[in-house]
C-alpha cells in the first residue's frame, strides 16, 4: 500500500478471525469477535467518502427505492473502490467462505455502498436485501455514536462491532438499521451471490443448513 495507508486485510495470515453466531430461524447471522479488515484502513474510507460525497454536491439519498439510505456508491469513488475490493479478496470473501461453505473465488457483488447514519437517517425499518448474502462492515468505532447495529426481527437481536468488523447474513432475513441515538454511524454494505453453473444446486437455503449442522 502507499506509505502511511495500512493494508486492507485484518487478522494476520493463518489466523481466520472468529465469529460469534446468531439463530434467525433455521438460519444463522454471524459477527465477527475481531476485526476482519484493518481498522485504520476503515477510518480512512470515512474520510474518502465524506470527500467525494462533498465534490458531489452530496450523499445520495433516492438510489434504494423501496427502502432508501443516505450512501455512496462504493463504485463512485476509485479509492474506495481500490481499498473495497482488496478487503474482499484478502479478509471477506474468505470468511464469507468459510462460514456458509461457499466458494470465495466465486462470491461476486450485486451492490455495494458506503453508509451514514446521522440526524438526517438514523435508521432504516424492516427489510429483505435482493441478494443470497448480505455483509454490514462498520467503518468507525461504536464509541462514536450510540445505538446503531444489524436488527434482526426474528431474533429481536442487533449484531454491532467497531470499525474492521464483519456481519454477515442470508439476504432473505428480516432485518434492519437499528437507530443511531447520537453520533454518527458509517457501514459499508455489499450485497453477494455465488455464481453457480447451471448443473449445480441453487437453492442457498438448504445449503446454509447443513452447514449449520456441520458447526454445531
Amino acid at each position: 500500500p502507499p506509505p502511511g495507508r495500512p493494508r486492507a486485510g485484518g487478522a494476520p495470515p493463518g489466523e481466520p478471525p472468529a465469529f460469534e453466531p446468531l439463530a434467525v430461524g433455521e438460519l444463522t447471522a454471524y459477527v465477527s469477535k475481531t476485526a476482519v479488515v484493518d481498522a485504520g484502513t476503515c477510518r480512512l474510507a470515512v474520510g474518502d467518502a465524506e470527500a467525494a460525497a462533498s465534490l458531489r454536491g452530496g450523499w445520495t439519498t433516492q438510489r434504494h427505492f423501496a427502502v432508501p439510505t443516505t450512501d455512496l456508491p462504493v463504485k463512485d469513488d476509485p479509492k474506495i473502490l481500490k481499498w473495497f475490493n482488496a478487503a474482499l479478496k484478502n479478509s471477506v470473501f474468505p470468511a464469507v467462505g468459510r462460514l456458509y461453505g461457499v466458494r470465495p473465488e466465486r462470491l461476486r457483488v450485486v451492490d455495494a455502498f458506503v453508509v451514514k447514519y446521522d440526524s438526517s437517517r438514523r435508521f432504516l425499518p424492516i427489510h429483505t436485501d435482493q441478494a443470497e448474502l448480505s455483509i454490514t462492515l462498520p467503518l468507525n468505532d461504536r464509541r462514536e455514536y450510540r445505538g446503531g447495529g444489524t436488527y434482526f426481527l426474528e431474533a429481536d437481536a442487533a449484531l454491532n462491532g467497531d470499525a474492521g468488523s464483519l456481519v454477515v447474513f442470508p439476504g432473505c432475513l428480516s432485518h434492519a438499521a437499528a437507530p443511531t441515538t447520537s453520533g454518527v454511524r458509517y457501514v459499508a454494505v455489499a450485497f453477494l451471490y455465488e455464481e453457480r453453473g447451471e448443473d449445480e444446486d441453487s437453492d442457498l437455503s438448504r445449503r446454509l443448513a447443513a452447514v449449520d449442522a456441520r458447526l454445531e
